[in-house]
C-alpha cells in the first residue's frame, strides 16, 4: 500500500507546500483541526506534517497513534509559537532510541 503525505495548519505556513504540489489543508482552529486530522487518517495518509499551533489542538489524537507505525505525526515549526513542539518530539525520539538527549 502506498501511502500520503499531508501538510496541516496555519494558510502562512502551510501555503507553500501547496504551491509545490503536495496535498496541503489550511485549518483555524481546534474543531477543524480535528475534523481535518481524522479524514486525514481514514484515508490512510502515513504522514501527516503539522504546524505546532495545530498539533497543540490534537493531543488525544496523536497519543491514539503514537504507539503506531502509521499515521506519523511531524510537528513543523511555526512562527507563532515561543515553545517548540517539534524539537522538544524530536529530543524525546533520539532519547528513546540512544538513551541519550539531543539537546
Amino acid at each position: 500500500m502506498q501511502y500520503k503525505i499531508a501538510f496541516v495548519g496555519e494558510k502562512d505556513i502551510v501555503y507553500p507546500f501547496g504551491m509545490l504540489g503536495l496535498e496541503s489543508f489550511y485549518t483555524h482552529d481546534e474543531q477543524e483541526t480535528r475534523r481535518v486530522v481524522n479524514q486525514l487518517v481514514e484515508e490512510n495518509f502515513g504522514v501527516i506534517f503539522i504546524t505546532e499551533e495545530a498539533y497543540k489542538h490534537i493531543p488525544d489524537i496523536i497519543e491514539r497513534y503514537a504507539s503506531q507505525y502509521m499515521p506519523a505525526f511531524i510537528p513543523i515549526p511555526s512562527d507563532f509559537d515561543e515553545e517548540s513542539i517539534g524539537l522538544a518530539r524530536l529530543d524525546e525520539t533520539v532519547k528513546t532510541a540512544t538513551g541519550q538527549k539531543l539537546f
